[in-house]
């Protein structure tokens, strides 16, 4: 016998789908995604915004990517960017969020606005 939609459903109670069974046990999984689900569609979203921006930004800025990545590394000769290193999981954030090649160095302003590709 299902309960009233006014009343609340207690977890122990049994479940207003009529299957016998504790709301728990039930259907309340079903209702409220698990922390680990969330995280990972997090995670997903997370991983595509960054790919679909890193798409634009080869787009709009392909030659200007190795000069971000010498500013970077503080070098006019650093190594070879490669998709699959360590490093640009830190560089990353810094050519879509911060660099800027007009930018003075150190300028607190400048900063402050954002980087070339995020606005």
């Amino acid at each position: 016998m299902p309960l009233p939609a006014h009343e609340k459903i207690g977890r122990n109670d049994p479940c207003p789908c009529g299957s016998g069974r504790k709301y728990k046990h039930c259907c309340i999984p079903s209702l409220t995604p698990s922390i680990d689900t969330l995280w990972a569609r997090q995670h997903e979203d997370y991983a595509r915004l960054t790919r679909e921006m890193m798409r634009f930004a080869e787009r709009k800025f392909e030659k200007q990517i190795y000069n971000a990545w010498q500013d970077f590394n503080l070098s006019d000769i650093p190594e070879l960017l490669e998709q699959s290193s360590d490093e640009l999981q830190v560089f990353m954030p810094y050519f879509l969020f911060q660099w800027d090649p007009d930018r003075p160095s150190r300028s607190k302003t400048a900063h402050r606005r954002g980087g070339v590709v995020a606005r």
